[in-house]
């Protein structure tokens, strides 16, 4: 055990609850595919204008009334429990509208 706490969906505690890339098992996507879709968002304001409309409007069809909670999460480094906090919605709410916008890409 490498005595490191771990919380809900494979985001580590140590560090702050950074959020750093993991496969997510549940995503019917590949290791690689993930990893695009996780650095493309994490590099959001370097995209072209036409790949960030595309996350805005995953984000949206994804997120529904969370989507400001998801672009927040996927295209920033705040922790989970920062915007489970500040947007007001569990982190289950969180993981399922992440996952829907990794299958919708």
């Amino acid at each position: 055990m490498s005595g490191r706490g771990s919380c809900a969906y494979g985001r580590e505690k140590r560090g702050g609850g950074v959020n750093r890339f993991r496969f997510l098992p549940s995503v019917h996507k590949s290791y690689e595919q993930q990893g695009e879709i996780f650095f493309a968002c994490r590099n959001y304001l370097r995209q072209p204008a036409e790949l960030r409309e595309k996350i805005d409007r995953l984000c949206r069809e994804a997120g529904g009334e969370y989507a400001e909670a998801l672009r927040a999460y996927l295209t920033t480094r705040a922790s989970w429990e920062r915007v489970t906090m500040e947007y007001h919605l569990s982190d289950a709410t969180l993981h399922r509208i992440r996952r829907q916008f990794y299958e919708l890409w």
